[in-house]
């Protein structure tokens, strides 16, 4: 080789190696077509290890890397993790990929916007949420987050849910760790058989579902809600906490008497306020009447408002609250509704209900949190 020659071969070398130093993570060109149709992001990957501490105390490590391959999935590529009081949030990371897997940046603290999650309907609120924006439109490109979560309380735990329309999925994984001497039952939805691996690793119990190439679902205009038809894995603690209240999901009934003991006492009214029924409800023949009147006063009285302070996302307003300040959320105008029922002689039953216009149904061979809002 002449010296001409050598030079030159140095001198590719020489600027080659910047490519050969950079990150090169998540190229686009390693996605397979059948994962791209019918795709707008392809979730490359989606782990979340959630282990049981105890039964106040439970961690969860998140990671996800999201391509984007158009604009119509812009908004899948935004960080935004809420949290409260009892589902705490912290050590959030993210970077930026290009199309052939070049870092173009990393996402501090300065990129994180944390703000209230307070709505227009609601008077006070601890919800808070945490947002990043990578505000960066040069198609495809990548983003990768991972964030840790402490939750003060076990009976809203994390599932694994590929519902989202437009977007495929490479790699998912959902790994939960517990005590040998912690219960969990979990249900599967649309899983491949074999998804599920348990083994024993540091004395603990772990359950591990790992599932690969997902193709992506379409939109189905009037489809039904009723069952889930993208896999789906639900688990649950046998034995939970929320903050200090203690209770179990052995049955639908236990899951009920947690609810009616963690508001319990709290359908009192004034006896200015039991005598005014009265009054309103004198001439009223029937029970049916009297309901209508009680409705009716209530209605009049009382505007929804959110108030929404640690535990109270589950636990009402007291009735003589929503009494004194004309206002309350679902539940405390219906505990209000239940307490001025009974001043004027008529039972009644604080009821938990899940309403949506696309709810799923419930699994009623799964008594779990379904039927309460987190």
């Amino acid at each position: 080789m002449n010296l001409k020659l050598k030079i030159s071969v140095a001198f590719a070398f020489l600027l080659c190696m910047p490519l050969l130093a950079k990150e090169l993570k998540y190229p686009v060109s390693d996605i397979s077509p059948a994962l791209k149709e019918h795709a707008h992001t392809v979730y490359r990957l989606y782990k979340q290890t959630v282990e049981i501490n105890s039964l106040n105390s439970v961690s969860v490590h998140t990671t996800v890397a999201i391509t984007v391959l158009n604009e119509n999935g812009y908004a899948n590529a935004k960080f935004e993790e809420f949290y409260d009081p009892l589902f705490k949030i912290s050590g959030i990371e993210g970077k930026l990929y290009d199309a052939s897997g070049a870092k173009v940046k990393s996402f501090g603290s300065s990129d994180i916007v944390d703000m209230s999650a307070i709505d227009g309907f609601s008077l006070y609120s601890e919800y808070r949420v945490k947002i990043i924006n990578p505000e960066y439109k040069t198609y495809p490109f990548t983003v990768e987050y991972s964030w840790d979560n402490t939750l003060k309380q076990s009976l809203f735990l994390p599932s694994m849910e590929m519902d989202l329309e437009n977007c495929s999925y490479e790699k998912a994984e959902l790994e939960l760790i517990i005590p040998t001497d912690c219960e969990i039952k979990y249900k599967e939805y649309n899983v491949p058989t074999g998804t599920l691996k348990t083994f024993v690793r540091d004395k603990k119990n772990v359950y591990n579902w790992s599932m690969n190439n997902v193709p992506a679902r379409i939109y189905e205009p009037m489809s039904d809600y009723t069952k889930p038809k993208y896999p789906l894995i639900n688990i649950s603690s046998i034995d939970f906490q929320v903050d200090d209240s203690k209770g179990t999901t052995k049955s639908w009934k236990d899951i009920g008497m947690w609810a009616t003991k963690l508001n319990e006492n709290r359908d009192h009214l004034s006896q200015e306020t039991i005598n005014k029924l009265k009054d309103l409800t004198a001439n009223c023949k029937t029970d049916y009447e009297k309901a209508k009147t009680v409705y009716e006063y209530m209605q009049k009285k009382t505007r929804y408002v959110n108030l929404s302070i640690g535990i109270g996302g589950w636990q009402t307003l007291p009735a003589t609250d929503v009494e004194k300040y004309s206002y309350g959320d679902c539940k405390a105008l219906s505990n209000f509704s239940k307490a001025l029922l009974a001043a004027v002689g008529i039972k009644s039953f604080y009821t938990l209900v899940r309403a949506d216009e696309n709810a799923p149904a419930i699994d009623s061979n799964f008594p779990s949190s379904q039927l309460i809002t987190s």
